[in-house]
């Protein structure tokens, strides 16, 4: 019979040392301490507690559970240090730059990767695309068929890639279209994107069916205010063509 060699003394108080240690260092990446920590604070009131928090490429970071997340500025009310809540309500570290405020939280945001016109964009979270075709809002048609683009498409197209392409945003959805987009609101911020468009004259109320969960009465009263300040695409008056209706002057 083979004899198997006696493990000495000294492996065997390594192997427990490596074993002690990696338990210890699991237990201080997963949890963070009870002294000298830092809390970052997101403007939803969700607090992270985390043994450091750092600001690093426009995010601030923290190590949660082993790993290392980040949270865009924006969305950062502020972060406390040393584990003791900052009743004042500014951060007791004095080289914090605290960042401007919104209401998301980085697990609510989707990138917006591509812009095809005015109203339809690609949205992106965790590698999943979405195309998304913004919700209660038509705007001026690009080239179709045999139609040529419809005068301000492209500045509502512009407009559109300005204020979202390659930033993160947050989406309301309300269901599909029959092409099987997603109907949904962008927020930007504190920003509806839809409304803005709206508000500049590059984008119209939809005049098809809604949504029943979808309230225009916004949009209604900005496309309002855009015709009476003869705003974008309403500078044409009484020649202005509807999107709905150029789309039916293809068939």
């Amino acid at each position: 019979m083979r004899e198997i060699p006696a493990t000495s003394h000294g492996d065997r108080m390594r192997h427990i040392r490596f074993i002690t240690l990696s338990v210890i260092y699991f237990y201080l990446l997963s949890f963070p301490f009870a002294a000298g920590a830092d809390t970052v604070v997101l403007k939803n009131g969700k607090r992270i507690e985390t043994s450091l928090a750092w600001e690093e490429g426009g995010l601030i970071k923290c190590r949660r559970f082993g790993a290392v997340v980040g949270y865009p500025k924006e969305n950062v009310e502020r972060v406390e240090s040393s584990g003791v809540p900052d009743v004042s309500g500014e951060s007791s570290d004095p080289n914090f730059e605290k960042p401007e405020i919104s209401s998301e939280d980085e697990e609510d945001l989707f990138e917006i990767t591509s812009v095809y016109d005015g109203d339809t964009i690609t949205a992106e979270k965790y590698s999943r695309k979405i195309k998304i075709r913004l919700m209660g809002i038509d705007a001026p048609e690009s080239v179709r068929g045999t139609m040529p683009s419809q005068p301000y498409s492209e500045a509502s197209q512009k407009y559109l890639e300005d204020t979202v392409l390659n930033k993160r945003v947050r989406l309301k959805f309300y269901g599909k279209d029959r092409y099987g987009r997603s109907l949904a609101e962008v927020f930007l911020g504190e920003k509806n994107v839809n409304l803005e468009l709206v508000s500049a004259g590059l984008a119209e109320v939809y005049r098809g069916k809604m949504e029943r969960d979808f309230d225009p009465s916004a949009y209604r009263e900005a496309e309002s205010q855009a015709k009476s300040g003869h705003k974008g695409m309403w500078v044409w008056e009484k020649y202005y063509i509807s999107p709905r209706e150029w789309r039916r002057m293809d068939h």
